[in-house]
């Protein structure tokens, strides 16, 4: 008798622990993103169109939304291992390893920003022995296919430093996401920065750990409806649309 007491009382907890454990969603916030994508204050994620997604994403699950600030280089690693259940705004060429995947969930591209008085930049082949702004850890395929080693590097951690030694005059090209380019020429146009090239196009998706607690399944279907129904869409707009 005491022995099935015991043994109930064994499996309500472990229920009631994995019921826990399954009341949220983590989420990777890459420490390398900017505005509109991400906002940090004092390393912790606090705003931006992943954040909303994030929360938006969460509310549609029924579970809360947790966030945790990670080192680009170890994105892959903490996704793997289960320490986070999902990441947006991601390729699977971007990442190391095996995961399960949302459809595309938003479109964006590569643009090479330059300064007012840097000379134009017309194609691809242009850039060649130029020092082009860059995110270190980031893949540039398409500058590596047309210029090879000729293809300059001048790293920062974040597109948004790339974007600051620009308006600094530190620097005369960058390439950065088109979404953030945008938003920052709207909200300092003091620097008259102009886009020259679109140097790739994409439709970013979310990643999903394969030891994530709540299943890709469910992930997907929740992901799915805020695509359908033109949230994810609407929370876009607000950061495209933003003027200062």
């Amino acid at each position: 008798m005491w022995r099935a007491i015991l043994v109930t009382l064994t499996v309500l907890l472990m229920t009631r622990q994995a019921s826990s454990l399954a009341a949220e969603i983590v989420f990777v916030a890459p420490a390398n993103h900017a505005m509109p994508l991400m906002q940090f204050e004092e390393g912790q994620l606090k705003s931006g169109i992943l954040k909303d997604l994030g929360d938006a994403f969460a509310k549609r699950l029924g579970v809360e939304a947790r966030y945790i600030t990670v080192p680009s280089k170890r994105v892959s690693m903490v996704l793997q291992r289960g320490e986070a259940d999902c990441l947006c705004y991601v390729l699977p060429g971007w990442l190391d390893g095996e995961f399960d995947w949302s459809h595309p969930i938003m479109s964006d591209g590569g643009v090479l920003v330059a300064r007012a008085d840097a000379p134009r930049i017309n194609t691809l082949n242009d850039l060649a022995d130029q020092r082009v702004g860059t995110v270190s850890g980031y893949r540039y395929p398409q500058l590596v296919d047309a210029l090879g080693p000729r293809f300059l590097r001048d790293d920062g951690p974040t597109a948004e430093h790339s974007l600051r030694k620009l308006m600094a005059g530190r620097s005369q090209y960058a390439i950065v996401e088109e979404l953030m380019a945008g938003y920052q020429m709207r909200i300092d146009p003091r620097h008259q920065l102009r886009i020259d090239l679109v140097v790739s196009r994409f439709h970013a998706r979310c990643a999903f750990s394969r030891r994530a607690k709540l299943g890709a399944a469910r992930m997907n279907h929740a992901l799915d409806s805020l695509i359908d129904d033109g949230s994810i869409e609407r929370i876009v707009a607000r950061y495209r649309d933003a003027t200062p």
